[in-house]
């Protein structure tokens, strides 16, 4: 009879969770509050998978159901604080942040992203279309943490280094367009949107840093975010 209630319990506590990612959700992520109010809810979301994860199912004496198995359970966590990341990331642009803190935003969005997804691989209930999208949304953000970064350099001057981080920003969003069967409109309209913005301002700087500037261009195993 323990036991049951206990089985129980960690059902409502899973629903509660998707609760609260259903609220974010169906907020207005258009405006500021939006923003803030669905990145509170994602990260609740998760908090809740969390203490599922780490207190209640260690107690639970029968096998958990198989989409509650700890794999799962980390994925989904670190695909909740990804959403919840990426509304602060979102509303940093609308309060026009500095580039530099843009791109750091998106590359902790890019981190989250990417531990969701090879948690999702180990997991035997997370379907192969999610890993696609998780995939596509990691390489997305590491082009835009990419594409701001090199805003900074120019205001910099770190032609050279502008350069680098533009061309590593195309290969991301190349990377990110393979999965593009598996990702939906608004995500693929801004992923070539991205591109567009980015092979333009590729080729203006490749030029002036020829022509003009001649600064080094770095590999991209000295660019950090």
């Amino acid at each position: 009879m323990q036991n049951n209630l206990r089985f129980e319990l960690v059902n409502i506590i899973f629903n509660l969770a998707a609760l609260y990612s259903q609220l974010a959700f169906s907020l207005n992520r258009t405006t500021s509050d939006g923003l803030k109010q669905a990145c509170n809810y994602f990260c609740q979301a998760a908090g809740v998978l969390a203490h599922l994860r780490e207190d209640l199912l260690p107690d639970l004496r029968a096998s958990p159901p198989e989409d509650m198995d700890e794999m799962t359970l980390l994925s989904l966590e670190q695909l909740l604080l990804a959403q919840a990341q990426e509304c602060f990331w979102q509303k940093a642009i609308k309060d026009e942040l500095k580039d530099a803190s843009i791109a750091r935003l998106a590359a902790k969005v890019c981190d989250f992203y990417a531990d969701a997804g090879d948690n999702a691989v180990k997991s035997n209930a997370i379907s192969p279309e999610w890993i696609h999208h998780m995939t596509a949304k990691h390489h997305h953000f590491a082009a835009a943490a990419q594409y701001r970064q090199s805003l900074d350099c120019l205001e910099k001057r770190k032609y050279g280094e502008e350069v680098a981080r533009l061309r590593d920003s195309v290969a991301c969003i190349n990377e990110a367009l393979k999965e593009s069967r598996w990702i939906n409109r608004v995500v693929l309209g801004d992923l070539n949107g991205l591109k567009n913005r980015v092979t333009e301002d590729l080729k203006r700087a490749e030029k002036d840093n020829d022509i003009i500037y001649l600064n080094p261009v770095p590999p991209k195993s000295e660019l950090k975010t």
